[in-house]
């Protein structure tokens, strides 16, 4: 099998550096067939450091966030480069993506050259990367005007986009923070909005932040898994590829299966695949227990091979947290492994059920004395306060609306 020799972006250092940029800001696009000059670029790169005279493109396609193309070289080894340019149109590529790509390749890189110096886990190599954004960046230092900024423009109004400033000493306290959060967004946003749907999405957040563990964002797909022998008994891996969004995380990895034998949630999956899952699962207990042990870890170091068998509200956990259009079909499931299948799915909390249909009648009323064209029916607690203090007087004394404000000391 062909050597994979992974290119991800090019070392800052180089002389091109500051033209590879500017040609990606651009978002270059070009008909098949014709090479956008970025691809020239690599193509004299790297002939001249791995000192080849001659190589050819593959076909270019386009991941997930990428511009994909191979750049065969024509050496003894058959070396082939995966180079990818991360592709997003000028509006959309901001400070704060240029700042997340950042840090996201820099870990990516940091762990594959990890697990490639002290595994023999069959990884790309990387041959040059770069994880830092160069370009004419525009407007004035944030700390010349801060002490003088008027306090709406400096003030954050999303809950958990202010989680990102914080350190958090393990998974479990950010995500014990990101729910909280979460279920703060949740009254805020849409002041007197249907209670049925705004509840049912605050008891599910509610639920989820009682049984957080420590989390791991892994993408271990069939599809990112190169297999050879395939037509022998003994079929062996020899590459698993692209490895993006990867970082160091805790031993809570372990704690699912990799999602190609776990049961779809979102199809009908057959009683033959089930029982394949099943027994594909037990197999990957067995490898990792073998793969353990073979490492003889010293006496007294707890095991990991065993969580795998026990992870499955972790896995569910962590569905339905990340993802939230995981809950419908998911959401029924983790319940049932707690309160088992004999109790009731119940939204029986009161508290916040009342709490959620006395603000849509506070909503309803205020939208029938000054109309729902200027209440709106997007409008988050704080504005909505705001508007009727405003109109005041225009309320019934002995209103929702008034009752309502009274009850927050106004």
């Amino acid at each position: 099998m062909n050597t994979c020799h992974h290119v991800k972006y090019l070392d800052k250092s180089r002389d091109i550096q500051p033209l590879y940029w500017r040609l990606i800001r651009s978002n270059i696009r070009y008909a098949s067939g014709i090479p956008c000059p970025i691809h020239h670029l690599h193509l004299q790169l790297a002939r001249t450091l791995l000192q080849v005279d001659a190589s050819h493109w593959g076909k270019h396609m386009y991941g997930a966030y990428n511009l994909v193309r191979f750049l065969h070289l024509h050496d003894p080894n058959n070396t082939i480069l995966v180079v990818r340019v991360p592709l997003r149109s000028e509006d959309n590529m901001t400070a704060k993506h240029d700042y997340a790509l950042s840090k996201r390749i820099a870990s990516e890189v940091a762990t594959v050259k990890y697990i490639e110096t002290y595994t023999n886990i069959p990884v790309p190599h990387i041959f040059l990367h770069s994880a830092h954004v160069e370009g004419n960046a525009e407007g004035v230092l944030l700390s010349s005007l801060w002490n003088n900024m008027e306090d709406n423009k400096r003030r954050e109004t999303g809950s958990r986009r202010r989680l990102v400033t914080t350190a958090y000493a393990n998974a479990a306290n950010y995500w014990l923070a990101y729910t909280n959060a979460y279920l703060q967004d949740i009254c805020d946003a849409d002041f007197g909005g249907d209670p049925g749907f705004k509840i049912y999405e605050y008891f599910q957040m509610w639920f989820m932040r009682s049984i957080i563990p420590a989390l791991y964002d892994p993408s271990m797909d069939a599809h990112n898994i190169m297999i050879t022998d395939i037509d022998t008994a003994t079929p062996q891996i020899s590459a698993v590829i692209d490895w993006e969004m990867s970082c160091a995380e805790f031993s809570s990895v372990y704690a699912y299966y990799p999602l190609f034998i776990v049961n779809h949630p979102f199809r009908n999956v057959d009683e033959s695949l089930r029982k394949r899952n099943v027994q594909d699962q037990a197999t990957f207990n067995e490898l990792l227990a073998e793969a353990e042990h073979s490492r003889k870890p010293p006496d007294g170091v707890p095991g990991l091979s065993s969580i795998g068998s026990h992870g499955y509200p972790t896995y569910l956990f962590y569905q339905i947290v990340y993802d939230p259009d995981m809950s419908t079909a998911l959401y029924p499931l983790i319940f049932a492994y707690i309160y088992s299948d004999d109790e009731e799915f119940s939204l029986d909390y009161y508290s916040a059920w009342e709490r959620f249909e006395k603000e849509s009648k506070i909503w309803l009323e205020a939208c029938q004395v000054l109309g729902e064209g200027v209440v709106g029916s997007k409008i988050k607690t704080s504005e909505f306060k705001d508007l009727v203090v405003k109109h005041l007087d225009s309320f019934d004394e002995e209103g929702n609306v008034r009752a309502w404000l009274a009850s927050l000391n106004i």
